[in-house]
């Protein structure tokens, strides 16, 4: 499989705000090998979309195909290879063979709705663009048994709010925003 240079096609898909960050169409560490799966992190910080972009000393970023800020706002960080589950528990979530998605949150705030949202949306039209089931939606805290995260978020239920989402004509109204009128 080549670079994914259709993330933010898909992602504007959603009806979310979307933002490419520059120079994402050839970030990444390779090309994506496949793609079999989708794995849901949160990022154990604030305003932290650089670390997903960057990394920090001892690994290098890009961390995730996409970052999540918690008004809904879809960022578009790489299209190739990402450094996001590893070691893996599974063959379909591994960095070779599935997309990150990193939500804002330092792993103990509530999330927000209109994120919850975004995020389930994002897993959804991922699921179509590359013929998965919502069965391979999976939090990283399922894949990866030295993480605890999407805290706090029922893994079961998000895939039942994807597979719903996936029967219906997209795109979604997209989330609302906190004291938007519209």
């Amino acid at each position: 499989m080549p670079w994914l240079t259709q993330l933010a096609d898909v992602a504007q898909r959603t009806g979310c705000p979307v933002v490419e960050v520059t120079g994402w169409r050839t970030r990444g560490h390779g090309p994506q090998p496949e793609v079999r799966g989708i794995v849901c992190h949160h990022t154990a910080g604030w305003a932290d979309m650089h670390i997903v972009r960057d990394g920090w000393p001892g690994l290098d970023g890009p961390l995730s195909h996409f970052w999540l800020r918690r008004d809904g706002t879809i960022y578009v960080v790489a299209a190739g290879r990402c450094w996001h589950n590893a070691p893996s528990t599974s063959p379909d979530h591994d960095n070779s063979s599935s997309i990150g998605i990193e939500a804002e949150n330092d792993g103990r705030a509530p999330w927000p709705a209109v994120q919850l949202a975004a995020f389930k949306a994002l897993c959804a039209e991922l699921c179509r663009e590359f013929g998965l089931t919502a069965a391979a939606v999976k939090g990283h805290k399922e894949v990866n048994r030295q993480k605890v995260d999407p805290h706090s978020i029922d893994m079961t239920a998000f895939r039942a709010e994807v597979a719903r989402l996936m029967k219906e004509s997209p795109p979604w109204p997209p989330p609302r925003r906190p004291g938007s009128t519209s």
